[in-house]
């Protein structure tokens, strides 16, 4: 319903870079370059300079990335009344991928639908580009502090605790709990998108343990293959031991946890605004707060 380049333009104006948005947006960064350079031309403005620091907004851009960072949201909460408003089509989107697979939804997905037979569902394969997520209606995963977060809502099922996934021959894979004295000896990864007051207190940690992680953007082959060859350690939430089939995480000795839910459109369609009404009574009202799914 609008110019796409301009979501590229407000991730490069975040980022304060076109690699780094370039590798949110899963594309090369000469096809950012080439879409801000196209929007300049047809706004016939210029909308960064570069500097030591990186890419900085000129007035222009300064005036595009308010103006537009409501125009985007005016969009999506259109959209969302369009579904909402529809009668002909009650499909929930579900996205989907490597690092928002599905876990819960699908069998919630089998007790609500024995209510709502007229309900369908429709998975949206997240890594095949960035739009797909403004095709999402739900996104089940943790929550983390990445741009397209920012402009979700979250319902909460539960804390899922972080742990330390090693190669199942790593010396450390027979332990049961890991302790701060086991990570001085080995190489430590941590993903950059963890929410700031987890990641505050978690380096605070490893400064006084003189540990020193090296901070990495997403999980990939190339990064699980590194661990399993040099006995590195991956700092992963315990849900994720289903995509890290060659890894163990083991638990740690800190108490540090991230949410894990439904991500959705506050503005969503009738049908996810039943579905989450679902979720709710099962991990809220029938069984209380405190249940804890199964990973």
């Amino acid at each position: 319903m609008y110019n796409k380049k301009l979501d590229t333009f407000l991730l490069v104006s975040e980022c304060k870079s076109f690699s780094k948005a370039a590798q949110a947006l899963y594309i090369t960064p000469s096809a950012v370059i080439q879409q801000i350079n196209h929007l300049e031309q047809e706004l016939q403005v210029t909308l960064f300079t570069r500097t030591k620091h990186g890419l900085a907004l000129t007035d222009a851009g300064r005036y595009l990335k308010n103006e537009g960072e409501i125009y985007v949201k005016e969009g999506k909460r259109i959209r969302q009344e369009l579904l909402s408003v529809s009668t002909k089509v009650n499909t929930i989107c579900v996205g989907t991928s490597l690092n928002y697979k599905i876990r819960l939804l699908y069998d919630l997905w089998i007790l609500f639908s024995n209510k709502k037979e007229d309900y369908n569902i429709r998975l949206v394969n997240l890594a095949t580009g960035p739009n797909h997520f403004t095709q999402a209606d739900l996104i089940e995963g943790i929550r983390a502090d990445v741009p397209w977060q920012k402009d979700w809502a979250f319902l909460k099922i539960c804390e899922m605790p972080l742990g330390c996934a090693v190669s199942k021959d790593h010396p450390l894979a027979s332990k049961k709990v890991l302790r701060y004295d086991d990570l001085q000896k080995y190489p430590v990864f941590v993903m950059k998108h963890m929410p700031k007051e987890n990641e505050n207190a978690l380096f605070h940690n490893f400064k006084m343990h003189q540990i020193h992680p090296t901070i990495t953007d997403m999980v990939e082959e190339s990064l699980i293959w590194e661990c399993c060859c040099h006995q590195c350690i991956l700092l992963a939430p315990a849900c994720w031991q289903d995509i890290l089939f060659d890894m163990v995480i083991l638990p740690f000795e800190w108490n540090c946890t991230l949410s894990y839910g439904f991500f959705y459109h506050e503005n969503a369609s009738v049908p996810v605004k039943e579905f989450l009404k679902y979720i709710h009574e099962v991990y809220h009202e029938k069984n209380g707060p405190e249940i804890v799914p199964f990973f």
